[in-house]
């Protein structure tokens, strides 16, 4: 934020607060005009918003992490329909997924859960981005 002074010798007066330096360029030639029909000055100071940005990254970093907790609890808690209800029964991609997933489940023994996280890893960007969206919107571990 730019916050615009009109300052003399004596005493400074806040005039004008501008959230875009494009703006406060533009509107500069006119506070001049103004400042000098009074024998004043322009001065500014600029100021972050840096509380709002700590507060936003905060919530960021909290969701972030609720979500990696909710989708641990999901990955060691699965339900036995789990692909059902995220791509819905009777469709190509869940048949292409739902065959990869009973492959690999039979093709070692290492469980179910390094089973579902090596199936995560599989998943392109898109069917990630499914199921983790299903899993924040559906599943409170």
């Amino acid at each position: 934020m730019i916050t615009v002074y009109f300052e003399s010798t004596a005493h400074a007066e806040v005039v004008a607060r501008f959230d875009s330096e494009e703006l406060y360029n533009a509107c500069l030639p006119t506070l001049e005009a103004e400042a000098k029909k009074f024998g004043m000055m322009v001065t500014e100071s600029v100021t972050e918003d840096v509380l709002l940005v700590e507060v936003v990254d905060e919530i960021v970093i909290r969701n972030n992490v609720d979500s990696t907790i909710n989708f641990m609890y999901f990955a060691n808690n699965f339900p036995h329909d789990w692909m059902d209800r995220v791509w819905g029964k009777d469709n190509h991609i869940y048949n292409h997924l739902a065959d990869k997933w009973f492959s690999l489940n039979r093709s070692n023994s290492v469980g179910g859960t390094l089973n579902f996280f090596k199936m995560f890893m599989e998943l392109d960007n898109k069917n990630k981005t499914i199921l983790l969206t299903w899993i924040e919107e559906n599943y409170k571990g």
